[in-house]
C-alpha cells in the first residue's frame, strides 16, 4: 500500500502540468476586433489559432464582448474637417467576459463560458487629415499593429493564458459625416474593424463564409442604427 502511495505521489510531483489548477497556455495567430457605435455600443474581439493543412479553426478560439467601446468611438465623436484622425488605443486590466475552447469542438474539458477576461493591449493605426468634402458615409482604411496578452479566469482562478502576441493587418473605419456652419464637415466614428495575423506566425485566412457573415452583419447593424437616427452615447 505504501509503495502504491509513493508511486502516486511521484507521478503527481513529477508531472505538475497535469494539475487541474494549472492554466491552459495557448498561442494564437489571428485576431478580429470589431467595434460598432449607436445607442448600445458593442466591441467584439475574436482570436483563434489555425494549423496549416488543417481546419480553418483548430486548437483555440475565444470570443467575447471585450473592451469598452467608448475609447474607440470617442476618437472622433465628432471631429472636424482639417483635424488629424489617428486610431491609437491602449487598454489594460479587466476587459469583459469571453467564451473559449481549446481543442476540437467535442472537447468539453477545456471549454469555458463567461470567463472573466483580463490583459493588456496596445493598438496603433495610421493617421489621416479629415477632408473638407466627404460623403455622408465615409469608409477609410489604415494599416495597424496590435500587441498584448490575454487571460481568462473562473471563480477567481486563472484557467487560460494566451501567450503574448503581436499582430498586423488592415483597419477599416466608417464615419457618419455632416456639414457644419462655415464650411467643412463633422465626422463621427460609427464602426471600426481590425483584422490581422501574428507577425511571427502563419498568415491564416478565416473561412470566407465567416468573413462574409461578420462583415455583412456589422454593416447591417450600422445601417439600421443610422436609419434609426442612433447617436453615439458618451458617458
Amino acid at each position: 500500500m505504501r509503495l502504491a502511495c509513493c508511486a502516486l505521489l511521484t507521478v503527481v510531483l513529477g508531472f505538475p502540468g497535469v494539475s487541474a489548477a494549472d492554466p491552459v497556455v495557448v498561442t494564437v495567430n489571428a485576431a478580429d476586433l470589431s467595434v460598432v457605435g449607436g445607442d448600445s455600443p458593442l466591441a467584439l474581439f475574436t482570436v483563434w489559432r489555425t494549423v496549416p493543412g488543417g481546419p480553418a479553426v483548430d486548437g483555440f478560439i475565444a470570443s467575447g464582448d471585450f473592451f469598452d467601446p467608448q475609447p474607440f468611438l470617442q476618437l472622433c465623436a465628432p471631429c472636424q474637417s482639417g483635424e488629424t484622425f489617428s486610431p491609437t488605443i491602449t487598454v489594460s486590466g479587466d476587459l469583459g467576459t469571453m467564451d473559449a475552447r481549446v481543442g476540437p469542438d467535442d472537447n468539453l474539458t477545456h471549454r469555458w463560458q463567461n470567463a472573466l477576461a483580463s490583459g493588456e493591449f496596445v493598438l496603433t493605426s495610421g493617421s489621416m487629415t479629415l477632408p473638407v468634402e466627404a460623403p455622408e458615409l465615409l469608409n477609410v482604411f489604415f494599416p495597424f499593429s496590435m500587441s498584448g496578452t490575454l487571460r481568462g479566469s473562473v471563480d477567481g482562478s486563472t484557467v487560460l493564458h494566451v501567450q503574448p502576441f503581436s499582430f498586423s493587418g488592415t483597419a477599416s473605419v466608417q464615419f457618419l459625416t455632416a456639414p457644419v456652419a462655415g464650411g467643412g464637415r463633422s465626422f463621427t466614428a460609427q464602426s471600426f474593424r481590425y483584422v490581422g495575423s501574428e507577425f511571427s506566425g502563419m498568415s491564416p485566412v478565416p473561412e470566407p463564409a465567416t468573413l462574409i457573415l461578420l462583415g455583412t452583419g456589422l454593416a447591417g447593424v450600422v445601417a439600421r442604427r443610422l436609419r434609426a437616427g442612433g447617436t453615439i452615447r458618451r458617458d
